[in-house]
């Protein structure tokens, strides 16, 4: 499995699965310094055969692991009907269902104004599910608010819906009395995933082998997003915790406190399931 947390050993690892492709004769014969950096989008720093090195590299990285450590962040009314089905895509009927009862004070005419607002041009991600190899950045700014509010959709909604009736004004406050911020540890297998995005990340390692070699200054560890298209079954979620904290989307600068920070599900005496420490 590929750990994004320990990329420097994951660097060290290259030597068990490609070491005929990048290695110390490699290094002693590239030029590479005459660069600022080493890229992930291209490789004319590795020479002239750097895009074949690369899509080799890609082919050893691809029989070297299978699965990527991965988190997903949400907040359900029912953390084990997770556990049991596992992570269902995103389900646009479903969610206008629970949006019209969450808001049936509301007149039925502005919800629907308000649905077929937030679809006009937005994209489409139905049936998708998102994760990212960073589980810091869920608690962080920019990704908090899947803990804080759940469903990213819903608060599209609401925000439409609080612009046509007076009765959603608090429609921030109603998203964030559902359910129990919850961020999964997932093992995500690339059976799941297509070709690129695993090479992105064989892409990445390759570019942070290079940077730690020649710019070890500027070197810095990278992450990467996922999205599949279809249900994640549930023996992929190999843990969950509640954090205690995490930013508070609409003022970066304050943290809000989470009470909720174990449910039924919950491992008793496991210490990991802490802030997911």
């Amino acid at each position: 499995m590929f750990d994004h947390d320990s990329v420097d050993r994951r660097i060290s690892d290259i030597a068990f699965y490609a070491s005929e492709l990048v290695n110390e004769g490699l290094l002693e014969g590239l030029n590479t310094p005459e660069y600022e950096s080493c890229t992930s989008d291209d490789f004319d720093w590795l020479g002239v055969h750097g895009n074949e090195i690369a899509n080799n590299f890609f082919k050893s990285f691809k029989k070297h692991y299978t699965h990527f450590k991965t988190y997903h962040g949400a907040r359900p009314e029912n953390v084990g009907s997770y556990l049991k089905h596992g992570l269902i895509g995103q389900d646009a009927e479903n969610l206008h269902s629970r949006f019209r009862a969450l808001f049936s004070d509301c007149s039925p005419n502005n919800i629907d104004q308000a649905v077929e607002n937030r679809n006009k041009g937005a994209p489409q991600e139905s049936g998708s599910v998102f994760f990212t190899t960073d589980k810091e950045c869920l608690t962080g700014r920019g990704f908090s608010g899947r803990l804080v509010f759940g469903s990213e959709y819903f608060i599209a909604l609401g925000v439409r819906l609080s612009k046509l009736d007076s009765a959603a004004y608090n429609y921030r406050d109603r998203i964030k009395s559902i359910g129990i911020p919850t961020i999964f540890e997932i093992h995500l297998p690339f059976e799941l995933l297509s070709n690129n995005e695993i090479k992105y990340t064989s892409n990445q390692l390759l570019a942070a082998w290079g940077n730690r070699a020649f710019f070890p200054e500027d070197y810095i560890e990278f992450r990467s997003a996922h999205r599949i298209n279809c249900t994640l079954p549930p023996q992929f979620i190999v843990n969950h915790w509640h954090p205690s904290s995490m930013v508070d989307p609409d003022i970066i600068s304050e943290t809000i406190t989470n009470e909720m920070t174990t449910c039924d599900y919950c491992k008793k005496g496991n210490e990991t399931i802490k802030d997911g420490k």
